[in-house]
C-alpha cells in the first residue's frame, strides 16, 4: 500500500512538472481559445501561408502548446473571434501576420506582459484587458474596423523598458505602456488605466470614430487624424516617471503627482475636452486643428496651457487656487472664448490670437500677470482680473 501511495505520489509530482509553462490551445466552435498557466509564457500567433480558417502559434522560450514544443497549426476557425487567457506570470504574446474575424479578447492577470499586435486585420470589436502589473501592450500597423478597448490594471513599481513602434516609443516605471503606431481605427477607441499612473503614445494613426483616454498620466498624441470627439482624463499618480518619443520630439514627465498631455499635428474633427487632477499639470497643443469646442479644466496645482497654431469652434479653460499659466499663440477661435481662472498668481498671455466671438476672462485675487493686447475679437473683450497688485495691458 505505501509503494502504491509514494508511486502514485511520484506520478502526480511528474505530471505537474512536464507541464509547467505549458500552454492549451484548442479551436472551440469556431472560435480560438488559447489559455496560459502561472508561468511566463510566450507564444506568437501567426497566419503565414494559411488562410482565415487556420492560426499557427509557435512557443518560445521554453513554453509548450498542449504539452509539446513547436509551431503548431490549429485548422476550423469560422468567425467567431479568439479569446486569450494569458495567466499569471510575465507572459509574451505576439499576433502578426493574420485576419481575424468575430471578437477578440485579450485578458492578462498579475504578470508584467508583453502584448503586440501588427500588421493584422481584426473585423470585429477588439478587447485587451494587461491585469496588474508593468505591462506592455504594442499596436504596430494593424487594420481594426470595429471598436477597440485597453484596460490597464495597477502598476507594481517595476519596470517597462522602452517600446516602440517606427518612429513612436515609451518607457515607464511603476505603471504600464501603451503605444499605437501606424494603425488604422473604424470605429471608437477607449484606452482606460488604473489610478497609478500610465504612458499612452498615440502616433501616425487615422481614427474614424472618437477617443476616450481616461486615468492616464503621460499621452502624447502625434500627427494622427481623429475622425470625432477626443476625450481625455489625466490622472495624477502617486510615483511615476516616464517618457514618450514621438520622432521629431519628447515629452517627459517625472516626479509624484504630476500628469502631462502633448499633442502635436493632430486633427480632431469633434470637440476636444482634457480634465486633469490636483497636480502640477501640463498641456501642450501644438499645429491642432479641431472641430468643435476645445475645452480644459485644470485642477488645483501650478498647471500649464500652451497652445500654439491651434483652431477650434470654442475656447473655454478654467483652472483651480494656484498658480496656473495660459499662453496663446497664432490661435484661431470661430466663436467665444472664456478663460476663468482662480486665485494665482496666475499667467494669461494671448499672442496674436483671433477669436470671432467674445473674450472673457475672470480671475481671482493674489496679483496676475494678463495680456491680452495681442487678442482680436469679433465682439466684446471682457477682462476682470479680481482683487490684487494685477498687470493687464
Amino acid at each position: 500500500m505505501m509503494r502504491r501511495l509514494i508511486f502514485a505520489t511520484l506520478m502526480l509530482l511528474f505530471t505537474a512538472s512536464a507541464f509547467a509553462n505549458d500552454v492549451v490551445v484548442q479551436v472551440k466552435n469556431g472560435g480560438l481559445v488559447i489559455k496560459g498557466d502561472d508561468d511566463a509564457n510566450t507564444l506568437q500567433v501567426d497566419q503565414n501561408g494559411l488562410g482565415e480558417d487556420s492560426v499557427r502559434i509557435t512557443p518560445g522560450g521554453g513554453t509548450t502548446v498542449n504539452g509539446a514544443g513547436g509551431a503548431q497549426v490549429f485548422p476550423g476557425l469560422a468567425g467567431k473571434g479568439a479569446k486569450i487567457l494569458l495567466g499569471d506570470g510575465a507572459d509574451v504574446i505576439a499576433l502578426a501576420s493574420l485576419t481575424l474575424s468575430g471578437k477578440v479578447v485579450i485578458k492578462g492577470a498579475t504578470g508584467s506582459d508583453r502584448i503586440t499586435l501588427s500588421d493584422a486585420t481584426f473585423r470585429d470589436p477588439v478587447t485587451i484587458d494587461a491585469g496588474t502589473g508593468d505591462n506592455a501592450v504594442l499596436v504596430c500597423s494593424a487594420t481594426f474596423q470595429r471598436d477597440v478597448v485597453v484596460k490597464l490594471g495597477k502598476g507594481t513599481n517595476g519596470s517597462v523598458a522602452q517600446v516602440t513602434c517606427g518612429t513612436g516609443s515609451t518607457s515607464t516605471v511603476d505603471a504600464s505602456a501603451v503605444v499605437f503606431g501606424d494603425d488604422a481605427f473604424g470605429g471608437n477607441v477607449t484606452v482606460k488605466g488604473a489610478a497609478a499612473g500610465h504612458i499612452l503614445g498615440y502616433n501616425d494613426s487615422t481614427t474614424a470614430g472618437s477617443i476616450a483616454i481616461k486615468n492616464v498620466a503621460l499621452v502624447g498624441v502625434c500627427y494622427n487624424t481623429i475622425g470625432g470627439a477626443l476625450n481625455v482624463k489625466l490622472v495624477d499618480p502617486p510615483f511615476f516617471s516616464g517618457g514618450i518619443d514621438c520622432g521629431t520630439g519628447s515629452f517627459t514627465a517625472s516626479a509624484a503627482g504630476n500628469a502631462a498631455l502633448a499633442m502635436a499635428g493632430t486633427t480632431v474633427g469633434g470637440p476636444f475636452t482634457i480634465k486633469t487632477g490636483a497636480g502640477d499639470d501640463s498641456v501642450v497643443l501644438v499645429g491642432t486643428p479641431i472641430g468643435g469646442a476645445l475645452t480644459a479644466s485644470l485642477g488645483a496645482g501650478n498647471n500649464f496651457l500652451f497652445f500654439f497654431a491651434v483652431q477650434a469652434a470654442s475656447l473655454k479653460a478654467k483652472a483651480g487656487a494656484d498658480a496656473d499659466d495660459l499662453i496663446s499663440e497664432d490661435v484661431t477661435i470661430a466663436g467665444d472664448g472664456s478663460v476663468k481662472y482662480g486665485n494665482g498668481p496666475n499667467t494669461i498671455d494671448f499672442k496674436t490670437s483671433v477669436f470671432g466671438g467674445d473674450l472673457t476672462v475672470k480671475t481671482g485675487k493674489n496679483g496676475d500677470v494678463i495680456h491680452a493686447s495681442g487678442a482680436t475679437a469679433g465682439g466684446s473683450k471682457s477682462i476682470d482680473s479680481g482683487k490684487g497688485n494685477d498687470v493687464v495691458d
